[in-house]
């Protein structure tokens, strides 16, 4: 697992897999919305 401050690392880090000897055989990129944030500071969904 990877966490990124800001999306404009992202091409740092694809560079660096792309050097592994093995690189990885997936990668799953999710950017975090305004329902994500709410649900993980309020434990609650917006629709509620």
């Amino acid at each position: 697992v990877c966490r990124l401050a800001n999306m404009q690392q992202l091409p740092g880090v694809l560079e660096v897999l792309q050097g592994l000897p093995e690189p990885p055989q997936a990668i799953n990129v999710r950017s975090f919305g305004l329902q994500d944030v709410f649900l993980a500071l309020t434990g609650r969904s917006l629709r509620e």
